[in-house]
């Protein structure tokens, strides 16, 4: 069975934890907090495990929400270096 996995530290005991997601291509990847894609921060939202260390329950949250990422345009100028 494969899987991506968000590790980072219990916050009572520092202890390593792993949340296991199934959410892209499941290539054993593995993601600490600072940089989890948005498809797998949206599946394991809410998610509970029991740190091994000191049996404490702990629960991971995506800080916002993220269906779409908003994009924006422009107009592109170019610049005639003839023209001043």
């Amino acid at each position: 069975m494969s899987f991506d996995s968000v590790v980072t530290k219990c916050p009572k005991c520092g202890a390593e934890i792993e949340f296991q997601s199934k959410a892209l291509n499941c290539d054993f990847e593995t993601y600490n907090l600072e940089c989890v894609p948005v498809e797998i921060a949206n599946d394991i939202n809410g998610e509970e495990q029991i740190c091994k260390n000191c049996d404490s329950k702990v629960i991971i949250n995506c800080l916002h929400i993220v269906r779409s990422v908003p994009m924006y345009i422009r107009i592109a100028v170019k610049f005639d270096q003839e023209e001043k």
